[in-house]
């Protein structure tokens, strides 16, 4: 599509993701459009609006601040200069002015579906709201064209269906209820009807459902944009959504908070004929975590293409000298192995076969898998040196570096493991070498 781009917004904390689009053509930030920052930013944006703590009197209904609960509700009691004195169910707390915030009164029972609607939009009322409708298994929530959505750590598969897709499809913003497909066609119509790009920025913190939201985003476009269908050949939005798996077998763990933590970050580009029908795309990968390859700490697991290896039909496991995972140093540094909500020889199948449907051919298939074995038949060896990589091999067409977030383990090696952690990481690494070009897959 044309050159011009407009910029979305998905942000996230406290375990939220939001979502925005809007018609800002200025960089970020510029204006009022697009002065999105996360939603700690958001709040604090919001205490402008906020009413004055000298608006609250003996009687009113308010939040005050608690170390625990975060925002407990109570009736003020008594104001004594900056003390204020508030009775909640709990407990009776004695605060500052500036640490209590007014609540309304008629507060919705079950929330509002766009929290610009709320008496006082402030932290705690937006929280409260969030809860409310979490509570209900309403997990989106806007705020103007801002969608927040609240990770429900269950499968609530109603959400992704067809029949939802048809539903929004030409639907006008904020028509339906809340949903990343509302903000997915907002787009889609956009460019078409402006020629302009569109983006859309997903981020959170670890397990805040940045992988899922992406993927639906992704199943959207790719149902709007969808060509006639070819049964001798395969599509491109097949190729794009069947690249998830991939992906995420080489690139995904388990972590503390998140059985399925993407550690890379991407950006999807997705490119549209003039007909607003898919005519490509291109993902690109930075920042992968490559010492988790070699260091995982408990209860935290390795990227999920190991335990796949090891889960494969007998004649693979034997083909690339494997077996079980629990002998293999950089697999067994953990206690978790095996995962309740994934099943690791069933992800093996479905990888295989999305590799098929991209194009990776059975031979590149053999390498990528062969590379992976290998790198893992090395943490068996027990020495103080390896073999020289010279740096123009382990130059792999994604750059890597080390994380350290809240989201895993992120320590380093000792210096008597550094040659052969690099090693094997390089190994590992290479097996992505074999789907990125310039850090970008192309399908």
């Amino acid at each position: 599509m044309p050159s011009k781009d407009q910029s979305g917004f998905i942000g996230s904390a406290l375990d939220l993701n939001l979502i925005r689009n809007n018609g800002c053509s200025q960089p970020w930030p510029c204006c009022s459009k697009s002065s999105f920052y996360g939603l700690e930013c958001v709040f604090h944006d919001l205490r402008k609006y906020e009413v004055a703590p000298s608006n609250v009197i003996v009687g009113s209904v308010v939040w005050v601040e608690d170390p625990e609960a975060a925002w407990l509700d109570g009736e003020v009691k008594q104001i004594n200069g900056e003390e204020i004195t508030v009775k909640c169910k709990e407990k009776t707390v004695v605060t500052k002015a500036s640490g209590v915030h007014p609540k309304d009164p008629e507060f919705p029972p079950s929330g509002v579906d766009d929290m610009t609607k709320l008496a006082y939009l402030h932290e705690p009322g937006v929280l409260h709201n969030l809860k409310l409708r979490f509570d209900i298994n309403e997990i989106y929530t806007y705020t103007a064209n801002i969608l927040i959505a609240v990770n429900p750590f269950q499968r609530l598969p109603h959400l992704v269906t067809n029949e939802m897709m048809e539903k929004y499809k030409g639907a006008a913003f904020g028509e339906l209820s809340p949903h990343p497909y509302a903000i997915v066609d907002s787009a889609y119509r956009q460019m078409i009807k402006e020629q302009i790009s569109q983006a859309i920025l997903v981020s959170g913190e670890s397990g805040a459902g940045k992988t899922e939201s992406t993927k639906m985003l992704m199943q959207y476009l790719a149902f709007m944009g969808g060509q006639v269908k070819n049964p001798e050949k395969r599509s491109v939005e097949q190729k794009v959504l069947e690249s998830n798996p991939v992906l995420e077998a080489f690139g995904n763990a388990k972590t503390v908070r998140n059985n399925n933590s993407s550690r890379f970050g991407k950006f999807v580009e997705i490119q549209f004929n003039a007909n607003g029908r898919i005519s490509g795309a291109a993902i690109r990968t930075y920042l992968l975590e490559r010492s988790r390859v070699c260091q995982v700490s408990d209860p935290e697991r390795n990227y999920h293409c190991f335990y796949m290896l090891c889960a494969a039909p007998p004649e693979d496991v034997q083909k690339y000298k494997l077996g079980n995972p629990r002998t293999f140093h950089y697999l067994n540094q953990s206690n978790c192995i095996e995962l309740d909500v994934l099943d690791d020889s069933k992800e093996y199948l479905e990888t295989r076969r999305a590799m098929d449907v991209v194009g990776i051919n059975q031979a590149e298939q053999k390498i990528d898998l062969m590379g992976s074995g290998v790198g893992y038949a090395w943490g068996r060896i027990s020495t103080p040196t390896a073999p020289k990589i010279d740096d123009d091999d382990a130059s792999v067409g994604v750059r890597v570096s080390d994380l350290d977030d809240d989201g895993g383990a992120g320590t380093a090696a000792g210096p008597s493991e550094w040659a052969g952690t690099v090693t094997v990481a390089r190994l590992f690494i290479c097996c992505w070498r074999r789907r990125l070009d310039d850090d970008t897959f192309r399908v």
